[in-house]
């Protein structure tokens, strides 16, 4: 390979290296319509966090869950909670609190963060469920709790 060729290659892979190191480095901000680059933060299928819970305008958590992760409600026959596999349960940390009723009563200022686990990892994971079969838990951590 001749020495034009080869500096011909490294300047065009240093410049490829350059401008994937800046889109690295930009934490994956996208550009909007109007060009300026938009920081938009990633949003977790099975974290709720307070910052989220803030912009929802909701007056309670289980309004909150409804508007930003409908998807947890969907495994509970909302009619017949109690059927067979139907049943969500909240917890704060490793206290049972209830149903998804209890998320009617709690404020959306209350938790530092919601976590959902599916049916298997909170039976797997959460203390008092025994044999019961449930489709999810919602879990609620305090501000300065720590999160297992």
């Amino acid at each position: 390979m001749s020495y034009a060729k080869l500096f011909r290659t490294l300047a065009v892979t240093a410049g490829t290296l350059s401008v994937l190191s800046a889109c690295a480095a930009s934490g994956g901000a996208s550009a909007g319509a109007d060009g300026s680059a938009s920081a938009a933060p990633r949003v977790s299928r099975d974290l709720i966090t307070q910052e989220e819970l803030r912009g929802t305008g909701a007056a309670n958590l289980f309004d909150a869950v409804q508007r930003l992760r409908p998807h947890w409600l969907r495994g509970a026959n909302l009619s017949n909670r109690t059927a067979g596999g139907t049943e969500i349960v909240v917890y704060q940390g490793n206290t049972p609190l209830g149903g998804l009723d209890a998320l009617r009563t709690l404020q959306v200022s209350y938790p530092a963060s919601m976590r959902w686990l599916d049916g298997t990892q909170a039976t797997n994971t959460l203390p008092g469920l025994g044999s019961r079969r449930v489709a999810g838990a919602i879990v609620i951590t305090l501000p300065g709790a720590t999160v297992p």
